[in-house]
């Protein structure tokens, strides 16, 4: 794995970051400062050791998110500054999806299409704390890149209104692929509150819609990737046929609404957590295989969170258990799991109506 000090040059529109390796923390460390530490630098980039250093998008919009959960406005503050200055560079209001080192060696943006699920949850974030802080500026930037979405990324399915995953790239002859965890249903509640309330609890009622026909195998759990046709829905086996890395997310969105989605391959997966004490990283949906290796901390996180919403309580505490000693074992390593794990342990995708 690499866990090597990142030192980097300026980059030209951009501040340079560094991410380095901080002392081990000590088991009882508050988790929101053991995360930025390790994964928010001086000036707001939230780094992906995974993906050679470098950020997403999607890993901006969490860290807002968990900023707010935390009461933290100063590193909510420097968060959106970097995300504003180095990926809001389109000639729309949404966010390039990657930036990192170039083979030139400078470090920008590398790729200026959009990731949706970013776009969702960095404007999710600003409208948090929009409610939490007072600060019209966060509404003012928010509703920025929610009108972008509503305006450039909603098509139309059999009469059911989606978000594509990206301004291009994602439509296939006869059909639309999409993401099933891009869906993020909390967000879109918020966003009716402040924008077009018509179109944003439309595209809420129809995300379960296409969740429902989302799910596939002997323990029905959603993949990581659908392709949608005129005549139904199915695994876009381009991308695999796992529900694995991406489609957690689902459940971990899902346990956000009132809402019983999933719940047989869900009280398979608690059936078998309470069996071997473990949860597999991945499912095949077409093989109906498990993964050997054992699921990561988001992952026990997420299905802790279904638990509680289950009324599962005794099962979700074993669950909120075993994923904190993973975290443990993963060292501090794995932004996406130590997000997804914070997110689902503390109340930052809650809405209330």
């Amino acid at each position: 794995m690499m866990v090597a000090a990142l030192i980097m040059a300026a980059a030209i529109g951009s501040v340079a970051s560094a991410a380095t390796e901080p002392a081990a923390p000590a088991p009882g460390e508050n988790l929101w400062e053991r995360y930025k530490a390790r994964f928010v630098t001086a000036d707001g980039r939230i780094v992906d050791f995974y993906q050679e250093q470098g950020s997403h998008s999607e890993g901006q919009g969490y860290g807002l998110l968990l900023a707010v959960a935390n009461g933290d406005k100063p590193a909510f503050d420097v968060i959106w500054r970097w995300t504003k200055s180095n990926l809001r560079v389109r000639h729309d209001a949404l966010f390039a999806w990657r930036w990192g080192k170039r083979n030139t060696g400078a470090w920008d943006i590398i790729d200026y299409n959009n990731a949706t699920d970013g776009d969702v949850l960095i404007a999710f974030g600003l409208l948090k704390a929009h409610q939490k802080w007072g600060d019209e500026e966060y509404r003012t930037e928010a509703l920025k890149t929610v009108v972008d979405l509503r305006t450039r990324m909603a098509v139309n399915w059999q009469g059911k209104t989606v978000l594509l995953p990206s301004y291009y790239g994602f439509t296939v002859p006869g059909g639309v692929v999409l993401n099933p965890s891009y869906i993020v249903f909390p967000a879109y509640r918020l966003f009716a509150a402040f924008d077009d309330r018509g179109f944003w609890e439309k595209l809420y009622r129809d995300g379960f819609y296409v969740i429902s026909k989302s799910y596939f195998g002997i323990h029905p759990l959603p993949p990581d990737w659908i392709v949608m046709y005129e005549s139904g829905v199915d695994i876009f086996r381009e991308k695999g046929s796992l529900f694995g890395f991406e489609a957690i997310r689902v459940i971990l969105y899902l346990a956000q609404e009132k809402t019983r989605q999933f719940e047989k391959g869900t009280d398979w997966m608690f059936d078998h957590f309470q069996r071997t004490r473990e949860l597999p990283l991945w499912v095949d949906l077409d093989k109906n295989s498990l993964s050997i290796a054992t699921a990561n901390a988001g992952v026990y996180a997420s299905f802790a969170a279904a638990a509680r919403r289950f009324g599962k309580a005794e099962v979700a505490a074993k669950l909120a258990e075993q994923g904190r000693k993973q975290l443990e074992l993963e060292g501090g390593q794995n932004y996406y799991s130590y997000s997804l794990y914070m997110l689902g342990v503390s109340g930052a995708l809650e809405v209330n109506d």
